[in-house]
C-alpha cells in the first residue's frame, strides 16, 4: 500500500472529506488484535461462518457443476484464510478437479498469504495472487479464467454487502456478475443482524477500540520522526447504530487537539470531534435478493444461523443465469 494512498486517505478523514474508509488500516499494525477479536464469544460474524462453512461445505461444494478455478475475493489475513478459505477449499477439492485458485485483494500482504498457505495445503492446486480493487472494472477483468464455464469465485466474511457505501456494492456486485458466465456460482458470506442490543456487545469492546486505533499506529509509524509528538491513543471509542442504513458505526473521538503534518499537508485533530474509522452494514435477504437480480445472480440455497444474542449470519450460493 502506498504512502501516498494512506497518506490521502486520513487527510480526508481529519478534514471531513470522507469517513469510514480506513478498514483497509486496521489490520495492517498489531495483527494478533484481529485474532484474540474473532476468538471472543461475542464476535458473532467470524464464529458463525466457521459455523456454517463446517456444517455446509461439503453439501455446498457436491451440489455445483464441475469447479476447476477457485477465485477469493478478499481472504483477508492469515486466521481467517485457514479457519474459512482452507476448509472451503478442501470440501470443493473433493467434489472437483479443481486446478487454480486465485486469491484477490487489494492488499498485497493478504493475497500473497492467502496463494502461501492454499500452495502449501494442496499440492494438486496453482494457486496464484493478484492484488486488485475488486470494485474497478478494469482491474478485476484482468483475472485469468478458466474457459470452460468451471469458474467459481468465493467471498467470505461478508466482505462485500458490509460496505457502507451503496455504489461500492453494486459496483462489487456487477463486476462478479461481469465475470461469471451463465451457469457459474457465487458463494459468499452475509450478516444479517439487525438489532442494535444484540449488536453492541460484539462491536463495543475493547478489541474493537484497539482495532480501530491500529489506523492510528498505522499513521504514525508511517509518518516517521516528521510527527513525533503525534499520539495515536488520543481518542476514546464511540460505538453508534443508524437505524436507517442498518449499519454499525464505529468512531473514535478525540481527547485532545492535536495538530501533524501528512504528506506536507497540515492537519487539524480537534478534541471531541468524531472520527468515522469504519462501518459494518447490515442487510436482509430480501435486500440482497433484489440487488442480486439487477445483475442476473439468482440465489440457489441459503444456510443460516444465530448466536445466543440473536445475531444472525447467512452462506449464500448464487447462480449466474
Amino acid at each position: 500500500m502506498s504512502f501516498s494512498s494512506l497518506a490521502q486517505d486520513f487527510i480526508d478523514l481529519f478534514s471531513g472529506r470522507q469517513s469510514a474508509h480506513l478498514s483497509k488500516y486496521v489490520h495492517l499494525y498489531r495483527p494478533e488484535i484481529f485474532d484474540q477479536l474473532v476468538n471472543t464469544d461475542t464476535y458473532y460474524p467470524y464464529s458463525l461462518e466457521c459455523k456454517l462453512i463446517k456444517n455446509h461445505a461439503h453439501e455446498l461444494a457436491s451440489n455445483l457443476p464441475q469447479v476447476s478455478h477457485i477465485i477469493e475475493l478478499g481472504p483477508g489475513p492469515l486466521t481467517p484464510v485457514k479457519a474459512k478459505s482452507v476448509p472451503m477449499i478442501a470440501a470443493l477439492e473433493s467434489c472437483h478437479r479443481v486446478e487454480f485458485y486465485s486469491a484477490v485483494d487489494f492488499n498485497a500482504e493478504y493475497a500473497e498469504s492467502a496463494r502461501e498457505i492454499v500452495s502449501k495445503k494442496f499440492n494438486n492446486i496453482i494457486a496464484r495472487a493478484a492484488v486488485l480493487d475488486f470494485s474497478n472494472k478494469k482491474e478485476i477483468s484482468t483475472i485469468n479464467l478458466s474457459e470452460d464455464h468451471s469458474n467459481l469465485i468465493i467471498c467470505l466474511g461478508g466482505t462485500i454487502f458490509c460496505a457502507g457505501n451503496e455504489d461500492y456494492i453494486d459496483k462489487v456486485v456487477e463486476n462478479i456478475a461481469n465475470l461469471l458466465k451463465a451457469g457459474e456460482y457465487f458463494i459468499f458470506g452475509a450478516d444479517i443482524s439487525d438489532s442494535e442490543q444484540a449488536l453492541r456487545p460484539a462491536y463495543f469492546t475493547d478489541l474493537s477500540y484497539q482495532l480501530m486505533l491500529n489506523a492510528m499506529h498505522g499513521l504514525k509509524q508511517a509518518l516517521g520522526d516528521s510527527n513525533s509528538n503525534f499520539d495515536p491513543t488520543a481518542f476514546e471509542p464511540v460505538f453508534r447504530w443508524n437505524e436507517r442504513s442498518t449499519t454499525v458505526e464505529l468512531l473514535l473521538r478525540a481527547t485532545r487537539s492535536q495538530n501533524i503534518i501528512i504528506d506536507n499537508t497540515e492537519c487539524c485533530i480537534i478534541k471531541d470531534v468524531l472520527y468515522n474509522i469504519l462501518n459494518s452494514r447490515k442487510t436482509s435477504i430480501n435486500e440482497i435478493k433484489l440487488r442480486l437480480s439487477k445483475y442476473k445472480l439468482e440465489i440457489v440455497n441459503i444456510y443460516e444461523t444465530k448466536d445466543v444474542f440473536g445475531n444472525k449470519f447467512a452462506l449464500l450460493k448464487t447462480k449466474k443465469i
